[in-house]
C-alpha cells in the first residue's frame, strides 16, 4: 500500500506538527520517568564548585534531584536542559537571569609570579577569548606580555597554570582551594566583571517551581564573601 497524491501532500503538510507532538510526548515520558531539574554547565564549574555544593542543597530540598550535563562554553545552549548556567563574559543578554557578581584574576604559582610580565605566557580559554581584553581594560594591567597558549576547558587551563606553563584567568570561586593552600596566587588580586553567572532558562522551557529553589538556593550561596585576593 502507499499513499495517493492527496495523501502524500496532506502527510508533507502535517510531518512537522506530527513530529512536534512525537518529541514532546518522549519529553513527558522521559520527566515523568525521571523527575527531577536538568542543568546544564561547564565541567570545571560543575566539579569545582556545584557537585560538593549539592549536599548541602539536597538537604534543603530532599524532594528535589539535578541531573548535569557538563559541556563547554560553545555547546551549552544545545544540552535541552532547564537551566543553563554560564559565566558571562560575552554571550549572554541582559534578558538572563544574573545570579551574583564574578571576580576574575590572573593566577601561577608563587615561583612563576617571580618573572617579568614580558616573559609570562597567557593562558586563555578557546571559547571565551575577549576575557584577557576586558580584565586588560578594567585592571590597566599587562600581567602576561609573552606567548599565548589555549586550552577549551577551563579545567586545562588551571591544571596549566599548577604545571607552571604560564599566567591564566580565573573565577575566583573555581580555585579557592588551591589560593588556600598557596599552590596558585593571584599577583594582581581579583577583579569584578559585570556580566556576572547566568541562569539561563532554555528556550521553550517553563520555569518550575523546582527551577525557582534550585535558582534561589543558586542565588543565595553564591552571594556569600569571598576573599579579594
Amino acid at each position: 500500500m502507499r499513499l495517493t497524491p492527496a495523501g502524500t501532500a496532506f502527510h508533507a503538510s502535517v510531518r512537522t506538527a506530527l513530529d512536534e507532538l512525537e518529541s514532546a510526548y518522549r519529553r513527558l515520558v522521559s520527566d515523568a520517568q525521571a523527575p527531577g531539574l536538568h542543568v546544564a554547565c561547564s565541567a570545571t564549574f560543575a566539579m569545582r564548585w556545584l557537585v560538593p555544593q549539592l549536599a548541602v542543597f539536597y538537604h534543603q530540598h530532599p524532594e528535589i534531584r539535578i541531573r548535569l550535563s557538563m559541556t563547554s562554553a560553545r555547546e551549552m545552549r544545545n544540552e535541552g536542559a532547564d537551566l543553563i548556567l554560564a559565566w558571562d563574559l560575552s554571550g549572554y543578554t541582559e534578558a538572563d537571569q544574573r545570579q551574583t557578581i564574578v571576580r576574575f584574576g590572573a593566577v601561577c604559582t608563587p615561583d612563576y609570579a617571580r618573572k617579568q610580565p614580558a616573559d609570562r605566557v597567557r593562558i586563555g580559554h578557546e571559547y571565551t577569548t575577549s576575557a584577557w581584553n576586558q580584565w586588560e581594560a578594567i585592571t590597566g594591567e599587562q600581567a602576561a606580555q609573552g606567548e599565548a597558549l589555549a586550552f577549551p576547558h577551563t579545567h586545562l587551563c588551571i591544571e596549566a597554570a599548577l604545571s607552571g606553563l604560564g599566567m591564566a584567568l580565573v573565577e575566583q570561586r573555581l580555585i579557592s582551594r588551591e589560593l588556600q593552600e598557596g599552590r596558585l596566587v593571584a599577583p594582581y588580586g581579583f577583579t569584578p566583571f559585570a556580566g556576572g553567572l547566568r541562569a539561563v532558562p532554555a528556550v521553550g522551557r517553563i520555569r518550575t517551581a523546582q527551577a525557582d529553589a534550585f535558582i534561589a538556593w543558586l542565588r543565595g550561596t553564591l552571594a556569600e564573601p569571598a576573599a579579594s585576593s
